[in-house]
C-alpha cells in the first residue's frame, strides 16, 4: 500500500498524523506543505520517504524514522523549522539531496552507520547545527552539505571517506 503522489497536498487541518505498518511507500509530496502537527508516527513497514513528502511542516518538532525505512528523498523534510529531533536509522543508505535543508531548529546529527552517500546541500540552512558525527562507510558527500549552518562548531568526520573538498563542507 502507498500513499500516492500529492495525496494530502495542503491538508492544513491535520493535527495528528499516524502513517501505519501496512504502508510501505510515502511518495513524492504525500504530505507537502502547511499543517499544524508537532509530531509525525512512522509505524514500522514503511520502506521509502520520497521526495518532498513532508516538506514545508514549520510546526513539526519531532520524527523517528522506522528501521524499515531505507531511503530518504529529496527535499524530504526540507522547511521543517521547528525539527529539533530526528532519529535516521541505520536502514538508511542515502541521504537525498536538500533532504533537511532549512530545518533550522536542528543542533545534532548523527549519521548512521549505513549510510554511503549524503547528497547535496542535504544539512543546508540548518543555521542551529552546532555538531555532526559521520560514520565511516560515507563514501560519497555532495556539494554543498552543509551550506549556510554558522554554528557549526562540531564535525567529527570517521575513516571511510575519501575525499572531501572545502565546498563541499560549508562556506
Amino acid at each position: 500500500l502507498d500513499i500516492g503522489d500529492w495525496a494530502f497536498y495542503d491538508c492544513p487541518n491535520f493535527k495528528k498524523l499516524i502513517i501505519a505498518g501496512c504502508v510501505t511507500n510515502i511518495r513524492d509530496g504525500a504530505f507537502w506543505k502547511y499543517g499544524s502537527i508537532t509530531n509525525i508516527t512512522i509505524l514500522n513497514g514503511v520502506r521509502s520517504i520520497d521526495d518532498g513528502a513532508f516538506s514545508g511542516y514549520s510546526s513539526l518538532t519531532s520524527i523517528t524514522i522506522p528501521d524499515s525505512v531505507t531511503s530518504i528523498g529529496d527535499n524530504a523534510f526540507s522547511g521543517c523549522s521547528s525539527l529539533t529531533n530526528i532519529t535516521i536509522p541505520d536502514s538508511i543508505t542515502n541521504i537525498e539531496g536538500y533532504a533537511f535543508s532549512e530545518c533550522s531548529s536542528l543542533t545534532n546529527v548523527t549519521i548512521p552507520k549505513n549510510v554511503i552517500m549524503i547528497d547535496y546541500y542535504a544539512f543546508s540552512g540548518c543555521s542551529n547545527l552546532e555538531s555532526i558525527t559521520l560514520n565511516n562507510t560515507i563514501l560519497d558527500i555532495g556539494d554543498w552539505v552543509f551550506d549556510n549552518c554558522p554554528n557549526l562548531k562540531k564535525l567529527i568526520i570517521a575513516g571511510g571517506v575519501t575525499s572531501i573538498s572545502w565546498n563541499k563542507i560549508y562556506e
